[in-house]
């Protein structure tokens, strides 16, 4: 950690001695892109700091190309950039990277490049990029240790908070809680608990519940068969109304209904609360990656700096994700034993075209995983635009998934991600080719040995 705020405060400095900067502020769509984004937005505006912002899918020619005509010197890419370093050879640019992804094998010394990874620290587990965002912040000024809360908001968004953070996530929750940012309790990991009625609480939750997930009629028999009443008067009842007897049996109940889930009990643990409308960080995190896989990334930032007037739509713009991500469900389970969804012992390649959005395929496959109670790779892939998007997530934590995916992929593939959770951008022409590839790879049982992947361009978090 002390080599790590080293390098914060290397690139720091390098920051503080550009005279009069107007920034370029590029940052990725989601839940930690968005908190990223808006750390260094609040920074900026403290400073007097003029800023432009753009938040993205991923880097690609078109982008480099504005980027090149940009008059705009000082570029930020913030929880993302760190697998373009050889894309990002701009002339006449000071460009930051401020991330957390693995870095591309290539030698950029133009570029200012903070992440974990080039000091061995894990950017997939201990610090998110809204973490090293806030890092760079406080370094900066002291005083933005009181965004130290969205870093939190970041790293739960991208599944870094198994039971508790350490690392680097743990020092910056440290911050949150010692500036009363953050308040830490324990109980049922559902966000929703103050406002979401019992039933859609289970309904829509993220956490996959046989016969209740994605069914209101699945979720209100549920209950009635506990004894729950629903109601007191016209008021649906939330989580927080029940009383401890009540609550008790509902953890019990659900736990045995995830018996066949992969840990049916992480539904159980720390929940992080802060002050403000939506009170719960998990929930908080969810409506960022709402707002930013649907394209209204402008309220999600909005919401992490205060503004209570972006609330409704909020939570309207979540209503619209959480019926996509029931609407895939619905999809895949109707799909099943076609050629659109292939599962066998070692795999399920599900082949979506544009039945699910191509931002929502990588969350989707992230609920499947989580949804297995059995080994496996979950390949996912959808169309949008002439382009396929693939996600990749696995329930094998010994396989990186990253150089997995690099070794089937088409050649000039954009790819990139973490070890655990990875992605890529083919021209759909080339499905059949990366099909063949998956089918070749576990023919030849290529999954137990070390994954060599060849040198190609990569992207971040796809």
């Amino acid at each position: 950690m002390v080599g790590f705020e080293k390098e914060v405060n290397r690139i720091c400095t390098i920051f503080k001695t550009l005279k009069d900067p107007h920034v370029k502020i590029i940052s990725h769509l989601d839940a930690d892109g968005l908190a990223s984004a808006a750390i260094l937005v609040a920074a900026f505006k403290r400073a007097h700091i003029k800023f432009t912002l753009s938040v993205v899918k991923q880097i690609d020619g078109d982008i480099i190309k504005e980027l090149e005509k940009e008059q705009i010197t000082t570029i930020f890419l913030t929880d993302i950039g760190s697998g373009y370093l050889s894309l990002l050879n701009l002339q006449h640019k000071e460009i930051f990277i401020l991330d957390h992804h693995k870095p591309e094998d290539f030698q950029n010394t133009s570029i200012n490049h903070l992440n974990p990874h080039t000091l061995k620290i894990d950017g997939s587990k201990e610090i998110s990029g809204a973490g090293v965002t806030y890092l760079f912040a406080k370094e900066f000024d002291k005083r933005n240790i009181g965004l130290a809360h969205l870093a939190i908001i970041g790293a739960i968004g991208d599944m870094q908070e198994g039971n508790g953070f350490f690392g680097l996530n743990m020092a910056i929750l440290q911050d949150a809680i010692g500036n009363n940012k953050i308040k830490v309790t324990k109980g049922l990991r559902f966000f929703g608990a103050n406002t979401k009625p019992i039933h859609k609480l289970l309904e829509y939750s993220d956490f996959h519940i046989p016969g209740v997930s994605g069914s209101e009629h699945g979720a209100l028999n549920f209950l009635e068969s506990l004894g729950i009443d629903l109601k007191e008067g016209s008021h649906w009842r939330t989580l927080s109304d029940l009383n401890e007897t009540e609550l008790q049996k509902l953890i019990t109940e659900l736990i045995i209904k995830r018996l066949n889930e992969n840990k049916p009990e992480e539904i159980l643990g720390d929940i992080y609360h802060i002050d403000g409308p939506i009170t719960d960080v998990k929930e908080f995190s969810t409506i960022l990656n709402s707002c930013g896989r649907l394209a209204k990334q402008a309220v999600g930032i909005a919401l992490c700096l205060g503004d209570k007037e972006s609330l409704t739509e909020a939570y309207s713009i979540l209503n619209m994700y959480k019926k996509k991500i029931v609407n895939a469900w619905t999809w895949f389970n109707n799909n099943k034993n076609t050629t659109n969804v292939v599962e066998n012992e070692e795999y399920i390649l599900i082949n979506a075209g544009d039945n699910i959005k191509d931002t929502i395929i990588g969350t989707f496959a992230s609920m499947l995983a989580k949804s297995l109670a059995r080994d496996s790779i979950i390949i996912a892939m959808a169309r949008n635009a002439g382009k396929t998007k693939i996600s990749v997530r696995t329930t094998r934590p010994t396989i990186d998934l990253q150089n997995f995916l690099l070794t089937v992929a088409p050649q000039n593939t954009i790819s990139g991600g973490h070890s655990e959770a990875a992605g890529a951008l083919i021209p759909t022409e080339k499905e059949e080719e990366f099909i063949a590839n998956i089918s070749n790879f576990f023919s030849q049982n290529k999954i137990n040995q070390t994954v060599v992947a060849p040198e190609r361009s990569k992207e971040q978090d796809l």
